[in-house]
C-alpha cells in the first residue's frame, strides 16, 4: 500500500484552514492533516509529526513565512513546501523560491488547484 502524505496546514486565518481541510477529506493521498496559526505552532507540529508537506501562509502573527521557509528546508530539507499566499508578486516569488519552496500558488488565483497538485506529490 502506497504511503499517504502527512500534510501541515500553516495559516493565520481559521477560514482558510477550513476551507483546505474540507478540500483535501478527498485527496486519497492525504492521510493527516494538522494545522497551525503561527510560525511557533507550526515548529512544535513539524518535530512532533514530521510532515511531508507543508502548505504556508507568508503573513502570520509572529513572524515571516519566508523566514520560516528558509530555516525549514536547512533543517529539513526533504519537506515539501507549498507556499499558498496573498502575496503573490515576483519578489515575494522569487523570495520563496530562493529559500527552497517547491511550489508558490497565489491564494485568489491557485487555490482550486491545491487538491490536483498533492494528489501528485509522492512522500520522500
Amino acid at each position: 500500500m502506497e504511503k499517504k502524505l502527512n500534510v501541515l496546514l500553516v495559516d493565520d486565518s481559521q477560514i482558510i484552514l477550513s476551507h483546505l481541510k474540507e478540500m483535501l477529506l478527498d485527496v486519497k493521498t492525504v492521510e493527516v492533516l494538522n494545522t497551525a496559526t503561527t510560525i511557533g505552532e507550526a515548529k512544535t507540529l513539524v518535530e512532533q509529526h514530521k510532515p511531508d508537506l507543508i502548505i504556508l501562509d507568508i503573513q502570520l502573527p509572529d513572524g515571516n513565512g519566508i523566514l520560516f521557509l528558509k530555516v525549514l528546508k536547512q533543517q529539513h530539507p526533504e519537506i515539501v513546501v507549498v507556499i499558498l499566499t496573498n502575496m503573490a508578486d515576483a519578489f515575494i516569488k522569487a523570495a520563496a523560491e530562493k529559500y527552497g519552496a517547491d511550489y508558490f500558488l497565489d491564494k485568489a488565483m491557485d487555490f482550486a488547484k491545491i487538491p490536483q497538485l498533492l494528489s501528485e506529490v509522492k512522500p520522500k
